[in-house]
């Protein structure tokens, strides 16, 4: 009879049953057995052999078909791990897409900061040229009050006196004039490059609708300030030019009571008079050159309306694109949630049916097992029972005859019972040992899953509510956007028609104070003739100046 192949035993049951298989007992069997060998014949023994082989092999094979489910099962629980291992690594990506979007709104947020930082600046400078501009018109108000006491006592002062003073008068003006103009064409220049540094600023951060809000108001106030320097430009403008007009009807009624005075004395102050009058000329040129100036101005402050209205149209149609951007991300967010709650509850249902399957194979194989058992210990008193006959038939055969052949097949037989006995013992203790380290792993693995679950169940509720407090943020910076237009063009109109009604009122105020020059010239003929507005407007486009009666000739 040959050795008995070791397997693998199916499970702790059967390590169990096995186990009470002691050396002993096997030695305790191999006893009655050659006691029973003596009593029976060789035909009886041959048949007792096969049939423990038989059971043995039944044995075997029941043995290798557990083994082989073992495999199975293992082969199920290895491709499981790699496909959490795969889900693992899915929720790692998710989770550094996350701080990448994190950090990047960090840096968006810090951006703003330093524009705000920088617009403040802006602002700043811009309050303090705003203070210096009326510092310096109310210097040149104070210099012109000046100057109209010196022309006042001037004009009692001799021809010769009267003439180099009001020839000083005139170039200190027009140096006065010049250096105003020098100063507005250079804060004018500085104004054109912080806007520009402005604009280029803007266009930059854009894209950065988590800093529109501020970005925005403060737009809004410095359009407010802007706002309130050009009412308050324009209010002293419109103050100094009532001045200036009342100055110039006040001093034009002066010279034509000098003139009915010197109607009589005609020879004799001539000259004067043919001097006041030229005086009077460039009095009403540099006036009106200083409203063409104003006008200028007015234009240039209308075109920088302009670009700003373009600007914003532009910040408009950049912030509802960045917004259709956002809001088509935030869409694909929640589709991504979406797909990623319902590939985890697929993963947990596939999981949880994976565990009960898992769960009724062991209960079906649990009960295999105890199938197995019980044939064992059947087999096992066959076994016994089979050992006792041998051990009775033994004496008989040694009575009977020459046993050294038989007494070494027994011995040989019995050592082989007991290696495969003790085999079969270790075999069956490691099998113990690992099917515990596998329930272990088995209930490790299904903690790990239920947590991992409740991790996706509530980062997905997570997700779900910062989406939707970001589309509510959309949506209230959408409608601060459609409010600050709407502003926008409300102040827009209003400067335009205040621009239109300014415009008017210079016009008006150049044309009474053409036609009160012209009337009181003309009405003085014997004096001499002052020149027509055409001809004052041909000589204001003529660089050689306008030629004044006398032979005089002054630059336009």
């Amino acid at each position: 009879m040959s050795a008995p192949t070791p397997t693998t035993p199916p499970d702790q049951a059967a390590v169990r049953s096995e186990a009470a298989l002691s050396e002993a007992e096997a030695d305790h069997l191999l006893t009655r057995l050659k006691r029973d060998a003596a009593a029976l014949s060789a035909t009886e023994l041959r048949a007792l052999a096969v049939t423990l082989t038989d059971r043995r092999d039944a044995v075997a094979r029941r043995e290798a078909a557990v083994v082989a489910r073992e495999e199975r099962t293992e082969t199920e629980v290895a491709r499981r791990e790699a496909s959490a291992a795969d889900r693992d690594a899915r929720a790692a990506d998710r989770e550094r897409a996350a701080a990448d979007r994190r950090r990047e709104a960090d840096e968006r947020a810090a951006s703003a900061e330093r524009f705000l930082s920088d617009l403040e600046r802006d602002r700043a400078a811009f309050a303090a040229d705003r203070e210096r501009v009326k510092a310096e018109i109310h210097a040149a108000k104070t210099a012109c009050d000046g100057e109209l006491d010196d022309r006042r006592s001037a004009c009692q002062r001799e021809l010769a006196a009267e003439r180099a003073a009001w020839e000083q008068e005139l170039a200190e003006e027009r140096d006065a004039w010049e250096a105003e103009r020098r100063a507005a064409e250079s804060r004018l220049a500085d104004e054109r490059s912080a806007l520009d540094r402005l604009r280029d600023q803007l266009t930059e951060d854009a894209a950065e609708l988590d800093s529109d809000r501020d970005r925005l108001a403060a737009d809004r106030r410095a359009f407010e300030e802007d706002q309130i320097a050009a009412r308050d430009l324009l209010e002293q403008e419109r103050a100094v030019l009532e001045n200036r007009l009342n100055f110039r009807k006040a001093h034009l009624d002066r010279t034509a009571e000098e003139l009915r005075q010197a109607r009589g004395e005609f020879d004799a102050r001539v000259q004067r008079v043919r001097a006041a009058m030229v005086r009077s000329a460039e009095i009403a040129d540099g006036r009106r050159h200083g409203l063409d100036r104003f006008r200028d101005l007015l234009d240039k402050r209308e075109e920088s309306l302009a670009r700003h209205a373009a600007r914003s149209a532009e910040e408009r149609t950049a912030a509802a694109a960045d917004l259709a951007a956002r809001r088509a991300a935030v869409a694909e967010d929640a589709a991504a949630c979406e797909l990623t709650r319902q590939e985890s509850a697929a993963f947990t249902a596939k999981n949880r049916e994976t565990l009960d399957a898992r769960a009724a194979a062991l209960d079906s194989r649990e009960k295999s097992l105890t199938e197995l058992r019980e044939q064992l210990e059947a087999a096992h008193r066959e076994t016994l029972t089979l050992r006792v006959a041998v051990e009775e038939l033994l004496p008989r055969l040694k009575d009977a005859g020459p046993s050294a052949p038989v007494g070494l097949r027994l011995e040989e037989s019995r050592r082989r019972v007991v290696a495969y006995l003790g085999e079969r013992e270790e075999s069956l203790s490691r099998r113990s040992a690992e099917l515990e380290q596998a329930k272990r792993t088995l209930a490790r693995q299904a903690e790990e899953l239920e947590t991992q679950r409740r991790l996706l169940t509530r980062w997905e509720a997570e997700r779900r509510s910062a989406a939707a407090a970001r589309e509510e943020e959309l949506l209230r910076r959408a409608a601060a956007v459609a409010a600050r237009d709407d502003l926008f063009d409300r102040a827009r109109r209003r400067w335009s028609e205040e621009t239109n009604k300014s415009g008017t009122m210079i016009r008006e105020l150049l044309r009474e104070m053409e036609d009160a020059v012209a009337a009181e010239i003309h009405d003085e003929p014997a004096i001499f003739k002052l020149p027509a507005p055409e001809e004052l407007g041909a000589a204001k486009n003529d660089r050689r100046g306008l030629i004044l009666p006398g032979g005089f000739r002054r630059a336009a």
